[in-house]
């Protein structure tokens, strides 16, 4: 299992890519959520505005080397 910082760097190093498509409307390092439970299990989060759309248009990957992977369906607006 990788550390806090390993993760950190590896998704600091990929965000760039990803927040390049407009279905994408963030990425950051959180714990895995599984059949809506959090696990102690670090992930690279990546929030798009519909899921579903962006399971069919984007290649996004299950993991990245070797951290999970955690697509999440989230659209952020100003208040």
């Amino acid at each position: 299992m990788k550390t806090l910082e390993e993760v950190i760097k590896i998704q600091t190093d990929v965000q760039d890519e990803f927040l390049k498509h407009p279905e994408v409307t963030g990425i950051d390092v959180g714990y895995r959520t599984v059949e809506g439970k959090q696990t102690e299990e670090l992930a690279i989060r990546i929030y798009v505005r519909n899921k579903k759309e962006a399971l069919q248009r984007l290649q996004l990957p299950s993991e990245l080397q070797g951290v999970p992977v955690e697509i999440i369906e989230r659209k952020f607006e100003l208040h």
